[in-house]
């Protein structure tokens, strides 16, 4: 399935860092209900490196390249869905190919300069590229049917019979060039942060992508005057923006005769030329310690926010009479906007004579301008505009700590509400996940020390979901709870505790050999990623889940000199 590679050294003067991942899913993506051809290949290169020239001055480089392709030949696939009562078959037969190929390139440049203890400054320049070409031409007829004794040939009748075809053609190429100037000056108990940025970004976009779909020999929409496709997008944009920002921030530290204060306060303040938006956000945060009881960490945090659109929020789609698409970008788009209000607190204690700690956290997020946005699959879509707003409330716990000795383990539970007021209706944003328990749990063998076993665990409610280019102020529905168990075992062939020494040979030169086998999805669950859309000639819509992959069996060896 791949292998990874990390070499480093440190001389004193120069130090350096490299790591290599080769990866392809072919065998996880098998396990899909979509058979077919599925050839993806991810490779990813990572460096940084330093050279102290002296005590003052030194400079770094980091740098990152990514390769990833991503070829389907699709084949066949039968889904069998509902419930007891009302269960259902989808089986669609394939033919065309897709063939995807996403390349990014980072590289950055910093010289950081000590001025003396209490000041230092440092001057970097980075730029980041990315190649992106989405490409298919995929057709398929299917049968959505009552499930039956018979198949898909069901005895329950059809539902909906159809054909289809998917084409796309889309091209996008970004470059981002950024230089920041920081500095960092020290005043009695004050540690004050400061810095100037400018970006020049650069997009080139191409896309052209359509749908036709028939319904029980009908085109659709069906229309008199001829055969219309059911969706059509394009985009031809050439764009170049600049973005300035600066930012100051002072820490203060000082105590009390019964309290540890930590005050931090800052302030940004950022322009954009493509829509002439100049934006301050201040924002702070208190942290306090009793001296008398510093297990316990009191925190508090107030803040005003700004997101700002990145180019695929501000593209929207304009609609003709006849339902053409066209991307266009609006300059009139605004930064989403966050007030935010967060409380916390940390215990570290003692338990079983074994640290422990946990933590807590309440948030209340007032949202405004915000840009609506939907999942179609794994794709986010943008609407381009500011037509919502609403808020996000939530609470987050972690316990964290050595539920068995020497070995460190986690358990966390979360609540959130979500609301967006669009269109006039009030409606969960499409990342609202209600609840979330996670856990991962070791433990070892004591009279076997070579052997390790790791547990983990999530369970967390469905995120709400829309049918393609149907706002959610119209229609929503929530998926399936996501519910998932894996465990793994590990042997430490070399360089367990209490091994002692090893003898004058060939194994001397590895700290680390681990033998490692683990089961993803332990109970073969099936969880939902998304859903395919059925129309018929009622223009009924029918969500078909996809599943993601279903028990995997892993086997890893590493080595470490």
């Amino acid at each position: 399935m791949g292998a990874t590679l990390a070499l480093g050294t440190n001389s004193g003067k120069f130090s350096m860092l490299h790591g290599l991942r080769l990866k392809k899913n072919n065998s996880l993506l098998s396990s899909l209900e979509t058979r077919g051809e599925y050839d993806p290949s991810y490779f990813d290169y990572q460096t940084n490196m330093t050279y102290k020239a002296s005590d003052k001055l030194s400079f770094n480089v980091l740098g990152n390249i990514a390769l990833n392709t991503y070829n389907f030949r699709p084949a066949d696939r039968e889904t069998r869905f509902g419930t007891s009562e009302n269960s259902k078959t989808f089986k669609v037969f394939f033919d065309g190919e897709e063939k995807d190929k996403f390349q990014t390139f980072l590289g950055a440049f910093n010289i950081n300069y000590k001025k003396n203890r209490a000041t230092s400054f440092s001057l970097g320049l980075s730029g980041f590229l990315t190649d992106e070409l989405v490409s298919y031409d995929i057709s398929g007829e299917y049968w959505l049917s009552q499930a039956g004794t018979s198949g898909y040939e069901s005895v329950g009748g059809e539902i909906g019979v159809g054909k289809y075809m998917e084409h796309a053609r889309n091209r996008l190429r970004a470059s981002v060039v950024q230089g920041i100037l920081k500095g960092n000056t020290r005043v009695s108990n004050n540690n004050i942060t400061y810095g100037l940025t400018m970006q020049h970004e650069n997009f080139r976009d191409r896309s052209k992508e359509w749908e036709w779909r028939d319904s029980a020999g009908y085109s659709l929409p069906t229309q008199p005057e001829g055969v219309h496709l059911i969706y059509n997008l394009s985009s031809r944009q050439d764009m170049k923006a600049n973005r300035f920002a600066f930012f100051a921030e002072d820490a203060l530290y000082f105590e009390t005769k019964k309290l540890f204060i930590t005050l931090n306060a800052g302030l940004r303040m950022s322009y954009w030329d493509f829509n002439r938006e100049f934006l301050v956000s201040p924002r702070a945060n208190i942290s306090i310690a009793p001296i008398d009881n510093n297990s316990i960490t009191y925190r508090a945090a107030v803040g005003l926010y700004y997101q700002s659109p990145f180019y695929k929020e501000y593209r929207k789609t304009v609609t003709d009479a006849l339902g053409n698409g066209v991307i266009e970008l609006n300059p009139d788009i605004k930064s989403p906007r966050s007030l935010q209000f967060i409380i916390g607190a940390d215990y570290t204690f003692r338990a079983m004579n074994r640290p422990f700690k946990l933590t807590g956290e309440a948030y209340y997020k007032a949202l405004s301008r915000l840009i609506s946005y939907e999942y179609d699959n794994l794709k986010v879509e943008y609407s381009g505009v500011n037509d919502s707003k609403g808020h996000i409330m939530g609470l987050d716990m972690k316990l964290f700590g050595q539920f068995v000795e020497g070995s460190d383990s986690w358990i966390s539970f979360s609540l959130m509400n979500t609301s967006q007021i669009l269109d006039g209706v009030k409606t969960p944003l499409p990342s609202d996940q209600r609840y979330s328990l996670a856990l991962f749990f070791t433990d070892y063998f004591p009279k076997f020390p070579k052997l390790k076993f790791a547990l983990r665990g999530i369970f967390s409610d469905g995120l709400t979901m829309t049918a393609p280019h149907v706002a959610r102020s119209r229609s929503y529905f929530r998926a399936p709870a996501y519910k998932r168990v894996d465990i793994g075992f590990s042997y430490r062939l070399v360089g367990a505790p209490g091994e002692g020494v090893r003898p004058y040979n060939f194994w001397r030169h590895f700290k680390d050999i681990s033998f490692a086998l683990d089961i993803f999805n332990l109970f073969d669950i099936s969880n939902v990623s998304g859903y395919y859309w059925v129309t018929d000639v009622n223009n009924i819509q029918y969500a078909v889940p996809n599943y993601l992959t279903r028990r995997q069996f892993n086997i890893r060896l590493s080595f470490e000199l």
